[in-house]
């Protein structure tokens, strides 16, 4: 007879564990119930919500395949966990025709009308594809899709702010910069961003932004140890991959806008505007609070102390922290989400129509390949000019 190995028993132990809590619970009845009615991936789903202690189950379950060292758990989920518990992800490949012809076409229309254009290359947690391959023996692309996507627009003599080559040149580890249990960038990531972006405006275009406004020791900083678990960590548990914290930043210098309202009302306010402090709730449920990622609001702003630039972002959601560090510098700034717009949204008549001397595309080199599946929910992130 085989031996049984540690891990054999330990998931013995795990599914003895969720049958009498499923029983104890009645949550089987809502399965069975289900059976030959319903998609299985449906019935899956409905049966996991129904179940008693859900969270006390996650948690078990991690706690096992931290303790035997299961990385690729949740790769159907493309969530795959290194050996410092941070959360990554696999890219396929993608030709990028339809991503490089939407941005030439988008360029050609911005130069025709003078306004300056910039796109801004925003790395995943990893800059070198084989470190992930190596890690997890999974091909990944996201570089080297990333790689040809820049390439090309060089080649057309676009301007592009590669964050990959200033993390290198910086010394900086690219997955410092997100937070270990979610997918976005963190605050003290935003402020970088923000700086890197008004530093490109200044050599590209010219602009004379006092880049100093974006130095961390002009900030006061709000620091909260282990208190969110994001939106890919609660999927895997918080006993196997912990809390992320979070930092607050605001500056420690005068600050004055003018936001608009509703009904086309305008009012003031200083940068505290920004950050929504309603988000931060560490006492709560980390399985049932809010993502911390919008902690900061992304909204459209003319800065009162700054007399130049109007500058548009197309961006994503790593904007709601890019967003307010940019508008320090900047006279006006604003920002829209692709995905977020309505079918009929004419990007062309909308930059026109609000006068922007610059626009620039901020995204997570994450989003090549998106428009490949048409079910995808990102599928329109490049959807500028059809």
């Amino acid at each position: 007879m085989k031996k049984l190995s540690y891990k054999n028993i330990l998931a013995i132990i795990f599914i003895a564990t969720t049958v009498i809590i499923g029983i104890i619970s009645g949550s089987f009845d809502t399965l069975f119930k289900l059976a030959g009615k319903t998609p299985v991936r449906e019935a899956e789903e409905e049966f996991l919500d129904n179940m008693a202690d859900k969270n006390a189950l996650i948690e078990l379950s991690g706690a096992f395949q931290r303790l035997v060292c299961l990385k690729d758990y949740y790769a159907s989920d493309n969530i795959y966990i290194t050996d410092r518990k941070v959360i990554e992800s696999a890219y396929d490949y993608s030709d990028l025709e339809y991503e490089l012809n939407e941005t030439l076409a988008l360029n050609s229309f911005l130069k025709e009308n003078g306004i300056n254009f910039m796109y801004v290359n925003q790395p995943t947690k990893y800059v070198d594809d084989d470190e992930f391959i190596s890690e997890f023996g999974v091909e990944t692309y996201t570089n080297r899709n990333a790689d040809r996507f820049v390439e090309s627009l060089r080649n057309e003599e676009i301007p592009v702010l590669d964050l990959r080559d200033e993390l290198t040149d910086q010394g900086i580890l690219a997955e410092d910069m997100f937070y270990r249990t979610d997918h976005h960038q963190t605050v003290l990531t935003g402020r970088w961003v923000a700086k890197e972006i008004a530093t490109a405006l200044n050599d590209n275009f010219g602009y004379g932004i006092d880049t100093t406004v974006y130095d961390i020791e002009n900030f006061d900083v709000e620091e909260y140890k282990r208190v969110w678990l994001g939106e890919q960590g609660k999927k895997v548990s918080l006993a196997y991959v912990g809390l992320d914290d979070y930092y607050c930043l605001t500056p420690a210098y005068e600050t004055s806008y003018t936001i608009p309202g509703d009904y086309d009302d305008f009012f003031e306010d200083d940068f505290n505007y920004f950050v929504v402090r309603s988000v931060m709730t560490p006492e709560t449920n980390v399985y049932d609070n809010y993502s911390w990622n919008y902690a900061y609001a992304r909204c459209d702003v003319t800065n009162n102390l700054v007399e130049n630039g109007n500058v548009l972002l197309i961006c994503d959601s790593n904007a709601q922290t890019t967003e307010p560090f940019l508008s320090l510098g900047i006279h006006k700034t604003a920002s829209v989400i692709m995905r977020d717009t309505y079918e009929d949204f004419d990007l062309c008549s909308y930059i026109l129509e609000n006068g922007y001397d610059t626009v620039i595309i901020a995204y997570a080199q994450t989003w090549f390949g998106a428009h490949d599946d048409p079910d995808n929910a990102n599928a329109r992130m490049f959807d500028f000019i059809n």
